[in-house]
């Protein structure tokens, strides 16, 4: 179990923000050709996450040859304090909230995701947005969906929610004015500490080769 300590004093950062989205598309995209629904995340081992290239708009296809390491703890730790403290230990007062977050997976919603229809209008597969799934000690969940263009972390507590309406003009159309953004927005947003971005810039970052070689990131013994 990884407890709120956890991630607060964790430091083990490879990367910033963006890193976070880029690792749900890729998984997501795995998953769909692999035919999954859903995967789950090891709570020791890193994964790795294919370098993305975002040509323009929002297109983007993923070089495979190049890999970098990901984990789902180093998304958590990267929420501010307040967000972080009720993804790991849920909200209300203290006597309800649970001990710490047991795992994570990333899953497939019953939303339908209208940007990614849009950027694939002619494209006759039923797309459903993804979400990562933290699963805390006393059963609870939580879905974060990280954005890759700001800071934001839509946030969607308890079950999964369905959304089956289609835009008036079929998939990828409209029911009036659409307001485009990167990933879809939920209720509940969390907000990545922006100390964390200046920080990684300014120190991790030129001493990321080394640490890696020197200390595998979110090595973490149960």
């Amino acid at each position: 179990m990884f407890d709120l300590a956890y991630f607060q004093n964790f430091r083990e950062y490879t990367n910033t923000y963006k890193h976070h989205n880029i690792a749900l598309k890729w998984f997501r995209d795995s998953s769909e050709r692999a035919g999954l629904s859903e995967m789950m995340f090891s709570n020791t081992a890193v994964a790795e996450v294919s370098q993305i290239d975002r040509p323009k708009g929002m297109q983007y296809q993923f070089d495979e040859s190049i890999k970098h390491p990901w984990c789902w703890q180093e998304m958590v730790a990267q929420l501010d304090d307040e967000s972080m403290r009720v993804v790991v230990e849920g909200p209300g007062d203290a006597a309800n909230r649970s001990r710490g977050l047991t795992r994570c997976m990333i899953q497939q919603s019953d939303v339908y995701d209208h940007k990614r229809h849009f950027a694939a209008r002619d494209s006759n597969e039923h797309l459903k947005v993804w979400n990562f799934v933290l699963v805390r000690d006393d059963g609870n969940m939580v879905a974060l969906h990280p954005n890759f263009s700001n800071t934001k972390v839509s946030c969607q507590f308890g079950g999964p929610i369905s959304d089956h309406e289609l835009p008036r003009t079929g998939r990828g159309g409209t029911s009036g004015r659409v307001v485009l953004d990167d990933e879809p927005v939920r209720p509940g947003a969390c907000l990545l500490d922006p100390r964390l971005r200046d920080e990684f810039q300014n120190h991790l970052l030129p001493d990321y080769a080394s640490r890696l070689r020197s200390s595998p990131p979110c090595l973490v013994h149960l």
